[in-house]
């Protein structure tokens, strides 16, 4: 279950752009390499490259990632760190968890740790090498979890769950909540992330403070998972969820907003490369009365 819920979570934040449209990609001149990696400290990392698309294309985003559409296969993709030898990681074809299906790089022998920074170099024949870098945070500072009757929730078993964080003085950092089960809050600091069951929370508005973050939790439930999320990731998130908020109003566009650019790293590239910490899991169902 650990597992598939990794490859679940690496879906939605790198394939968000799949609730199933067409779009028309507005970018001109050749294609680029688009490089998407997310690592989670404790678990092996992944890669996905494709190339971009073309004016002339017309996309169908696929949240499962099941199209081989402009898919690359035959790239060499290196991953290292200050602390020991580069990894050279193999591609993946045949991954398959409750529809999604798993197609990117990968290796064994090289698990991402919390306070490391790691290289990612990707050669692909006819295009010049692409480059970035990120660093896994530490996981989140959690003080107390509350866990009570909720007096807001939908029905009488949902549950409150009260998240005391210690911020630290560091600025800025993102909290990363995902779950399974069904969960929403109130919380204005809260970006709601345009996929089911994952949000994210800046501290902008509680940096170098103790915060106390409140959840409404459903019935079926099993757990909640808080993660620490780096900035790349953090600032990935918010743009990409203002680019996603703009295309929600395309009937009805406002001639004075400007376009959002979504946050890449990936230099002579597009895409992200960006990191989570170790989870603090906060069982949930064991708790009920």
């Amino acid at each position: 279950m650990r597992n598939n819920f990794i490859i679940s979570l690496i879906f939605t934040l790198l394939l968000i752009s799949g609730c199933v449209k067409y779009y028309q990609i507005p970018e001109t001149g050749k294609r680029q390499v688009t490089v998407n990696g997310l690592l989670i400290a404790g678990e092996k990392p992944i890669i996905a490259v494709k190339e971009s698309y073309l004016p002339s294309d017309t996309v169908v985003f696929d949240l499962g990632n099941t199209s081989n559409a402009n898919l690359i296969t035959n790239a060499l993709v290196i991953l290292a760190t200050d602390q020991g030898e580069p990894d050279t990681l193999r591609f993946v074809d045949s991954i398959y968890y409750q529809g999604f299906e798993l197609k990117g790089y990968t290796t064994d022998s090289l698990i991402p740790r919390e306070g490391s920074t790691y290289y990612l170099k990707v050669y692909v024949p006819g295009y010049d090498t692409l480059y970035s870098f990120t660093t896994v945070p530490y996981s989140p500072n959690v003080d107390t979890v509350f866990i009570r009757s909720s007096d807001t929730g939908q029905f009488s078993s949902d549950l409150s769950v009260d998240i005391v964080i210690q911020d630290s003085c560091a600025t800025p950092e993102y909290y990363f909540i995902a779950s399974y089960g069904d969960f929403y809050t109130e919380d204005p600091n809260c970006i709601i992330f345009p996929a089911p069951q994952t949000f994210l929370l800046p501290d902008r508005n509680f940096n170098c403070t103790k915060y106390t973050f409140t959840l409404t939790v459903g019935t079926h439930t099993p757990d909640l998972r808080f993660y620490k999320a780096n900035i790349d990731l953090g600032v990935y998130i918010e743009t990409l969820y203002q680019q996603v908020s703009q295309r929600r109003f395309s009937d009805f566009p406002n001639p004075f907003q400007e376009p959002s650019v979504v946050y890449n790293n990936i230099q002579n590239g597009t895409g992200i490369f960006a990191a989570l910490s170790r989870p603090y899991i906060i069982t949930i169902n064991s708790k009920k009365k």
